[in-house]
C-alpha cells in the first residue's frame, strides 16, 4: 500500500502465502506460511523508475516446517523498477536473519512483465532464495499469464498463474517445479502516482501497471 512518511513517498507491503508442499511417495502438506511485512521508503530516478530500501519483519505463522521457517526474522528489504511502453522490469532482494541466530536467508524475485494488452501481460517472477548459513537454495524460472484490471474505486485487483521449474536447487526439501498461482490488490494514493517499486510479490500491480 502506497503511503506517505519520513517525508516521502513509501510503499508497505503484508504478506501471508498459502502453499502446498509434497515429497515422497504422495506425501504433501498444505497450509500457510510466514507472514513478510516491510516498508521501504521511495526514491525516484526518473517519472518512470525508482528504488526503495526499508526494514523488514518476519513473523511464524507457518502452519508446518515445510511451508517456512517458523521463526521471528529481522532484515532488510530492496527495490528496483522500471516501466516501459511494453512492461516492466523489476527486483525485490532481501535479506533476513532469525532472532535466534539459527537461520539467515538471501531472497532475490526478478520480475519481467510483457504487456499483451486488454490488462493481459507475461510474466517471469521466479523466486531465488540462499541459505547463507548451509549454502543450501533454489533457482527457479517461471512463465506464466496474468490479468490485471482496475476496479471503479481505483484500487488494482492482479490475478496470475505462473508455473516454474528449478534449474539449480540444492539442500534437501528443495522444489523441483513450483506452481505460483495468486491474486493481489493494491489501493493507490489519492494523490498522483509516481514511479514505485513492487507494492506486493508482483509488480504489474503497481500504479504503472500493464494495460
Amino acid at each position: 500500500m502506497p503511503h506517505e512518511a519520513f517525508g516521502g513517498s513509501n510503499l508497505l507491503r503484508l504478506s501471508l502465502p498459502v502453499g502446498s508442499a509434497a515429497w515422497g511417495n504422495g506425501n504433501s502438506n498444505a497450509g500457510l506460511g510466514d507472514l513478510t511485512l516491510f516498508n521501504v521508503r521511495i526514491f525516484d530516478l526518473s517519472s518512470t523508475a525508482g528504488i526503495g530500501v526499508g526494514p523488514l519483519v518476519v513473523l511464524p505463522t507457518a502452519t508446518d516446517a515445510a511451508l517456512g521457517s517458523r521463526q521471528w526474522q529481522l532484515g532488510a528489504q530492496a527495490t528496483v523498477s522500471s516501466h516501459f511502453n511494453w512492461g516492466l522490469l523489476a527486483a525485490l532482494v532481501s535479506y533476513q536473519a532469525s532472532v535466534d541466530g539459527d537461520a539467515n536467508a538471501l531472497t532475490i524475485q526478478p520480475f519481467v512483465f510483457r504487456n499483451l494488452g486488454k490488462g493481459y501481460y507475461l510474466r517471469s517472477s521466479g523466486i531465488m532464495t540462499f541459505d547463507t548459513r548451509t549454502g543450501d537454495g533454489v533457482v527457479p524460472i517461471g512463465l506464466g499469464l496474468g490479468k490485471v484490471t482496475r476496479l471503479a474505486n481505483g484500487n488494482i485487483v492482479n490475478v496470475y498463474l505462473e508455473p516454474q521449474i528449478s534449474v539449480d536447487a540444492r539442500g534437501t526439501g528443495q522444489p523441483e517445479f513450483q506452481l505460483f498461482a495468486g491474486f493481489n490488490i493494491q489501493f493507490p494514493p489519492k494523490a498522483k502516482a509516481v514511479a514505485t517499486a513492487p507494492a506486493t510479490s508482483d509488480p504489474s500491480a503497481s500504479t504503472q501497471r500493464p494495460d
